[in-house]
């Protein structure tokens, strides 16, 4: 991946402090784009949502100057809107359309990314999907990377069968069954996670992108 965006790989990097890497650097050559400063002494989060209003706000501009839009979700909306009754204006039908693009991109890396001090594998695996699909499109290799499901690494399937639920014992209340059943299947996917953890089955890094 570092290759395809020309960005250069610090050898002693931890796999999550790649992935940090590179989405820093991405996210620099964005500042840059739009002209906005890069403060590194902020956190990725910090810096991403501050590109994120910048760009909402010349975005809202560009479709409805007359009027505030703070919603992200309301204002894309009303850009693809503006999209569809603006045909004829090419020019402004480019700047909407990049800038609805931006802050698309910048958000699928939500605060979800940076509220947990450990980070899994199958996370990491997630967060390079989500960097070939938004960034990486030159060749077979890259096509290939958005189509074809990449596993994180060996699986290995734990399968756990919940207590049997005797039906004849809720007669009349179905709801109460469901609930039950859903109870102890919980209980298991629960103790069964449990026991992984506890015999260090899951894989954890420290997150790079957490911040108290």
């Amino acid at each position: 991946v570092e290759k395809s965006l020309n960005i250069e790989r610090h050898a002693t990097d931890t796999l999550p402090q790649r992935i940090h890497h590179i989405y820093s650097t991405l996210l620099t050559r964005d500042e840059a784009a739009w002209g906005m400063p890069s403060d590194e002494g902020q956190t990725y989060a910090e810096r991403q949502q501050g590109l994120i209003i910048e760009l909402a706000r010349r975005l809202g501009e560009s479709i409805s100057p007359e009027a505030a839009i703070t919603d992200t979700t309301e204002l894309l909306r009303r850009a693809r809107r503006w999209q569809r009754e603006n045909t004829g204006d090419a020019e402004g039908q480019k700047q909407v359309r990049t800038l609805a693009d931006a802050v698309q991109r910048l958000q699928r890396v939500g605060p979800w990314a940076s509220t947990n001090p450990r980070i899994t594998q199958e996370e990491i695996a997630e967060h390079l999907k989500r960097i070939r699909n938004d960034y990486c499109r030159g060749g077979l290799r890259d096509t290939m990377n958005r189509f074809i499901p990449q596993p994180a690494g060996p699986r290995c399937a734990y399968i756990r069968v919940p207590e049997a639920l005797g039906l004849h014992e809720y007669a009349g209340s179905i709801e109460d069954a469901v609930a039950e059943l859903h109870r102890r299947m919980q209980e298991a996917i629960t103790s069964t996670v449990a026991e992984i953890e506890a015999g260090r089955g899951f894989i954890f890094y420290p997150n790079p992108f957490y911040h108290r």
